[in-house]
């Protein structure tokens, strides 16, 4: 039976004392009811920890701490001391052999740990040994020439118009000088013959005009250089004898002679391994 039921019996009694019986039953009548009520909103139990349920692993770890072990104490397979940081730094960051990995310099490999630093003109190129191996970055004008090239432009001036302009810059060219314009028509001369000789001279012209007052040898200076010719007329007038160059005489065609008349005696010079004359005598 409950307590209720219990008080209900005690307060209906009839026997001697009910007044009594009747009171301490209806008392415990309230008690029961009020009780009832509050189990009613109210779980008596108590509930399990917000954090999370106790598990066996728990009870492990805290059998394995020593009695009377308190936060700051050693590890258990160390034997370096983790006391808290001291005002000295005397036993602080000690080295922990216990750990092969740990973080210092020693423990890590260039290049393999980390990068390794790099090597100038070995990782990268370094601005000097650029500046001298490499050229500068092209305009939107500009361009390569080689040295060949090179001295082309450097040798032009002004703006090529094709007029075919004079360049002295080149040995090979030959100028439009008067003495070239003479090379291609004859330059003549006419000297004063004195004292019975004359030397022609070949570098000088290509037609001569003497007046002989007397008898008069003919020698020759600056003949044609090896592998070069050239060819020479000499018109003679008086009446006087006349002396051949040595060689004249070995081909030649037709005699001097002296008179009144005109001679024209025409040599050619041909500077072979063994240089020979042609000589035509026109009388």
């Amino acid at each position: 039976m409950s307590i209720k039921t219990d008080a209900v019996v005690i307060r209906d009694e009839t026997t001697t004392g009910a007044n009594t019986a009747t009171r301490v039953g209806t008392n415990l009548v309230d008690i029961a009811d009020d009780l009832v009520a509050k189990q009613a909103s109210i779980d008596l139990k108590q509930n399990k920890p917000s954090e999370g349920a106790f598990v066996d692993g728990d009870k492990t770890k805290l059998d394995g701490i020593t009695a009377g072990a308190t936060p700051d104490q050693v590890l258990p397979t160390s034997g370096v001391d983790f006391d808290p940081v001291g005002t000295d730094n005397s036993d602080d960051n000690a080295i922990n052999t216990n750990y092969a990995n740990d973080y210092r310099a020693a423990n890590f490999v260039a290049g393999t740990n980390y990068q390794a630093p790099l090597v100038a003109d070995t990782d990268y190129l370094s601005p000097s040994t650029a500046s001298t191996t490499y050229a500068p970055v092209l305009g939107a004008d500009d361009n390569y020439v080689t040295d060949a090239e090179k001295v082309v432009v450097g040798n032009t001036s002004g703006t090529n118009t094709g007029d075919n302009a004079t360049n002295t810059l080149y040995s090979g060219l030959v100028s439009a000088t008067t003495t070239n314009v003479k090379a291609i028509n004859d330059r003549v001369l006419e000297p004063t013959v004195a004292a019975g000789a004359y030397a022609i001279d070949y570098s000088l012209a290509e037609t001569w005009f003497l007046a002989i007052t007397e008898a008069t040898a003919l020698t020759e200076l600056n003949l044609p250089s090896a592998g070069e010719s050239k060819v020479i007329t000499i018109h003679v007038s008086g009446n006087f004898a006349l002396t051949y160059p040595a060689g004249w005489d070995t081909n030649i065609t037709g005699a001097y002679a002296a008179g009144t008349g005109l001679t024209t005696i025409t040599v050619e010079y041909v500077a072979t391994a063994v240089p020979f004359y042609k000589v035509l005598i026109v009388q």
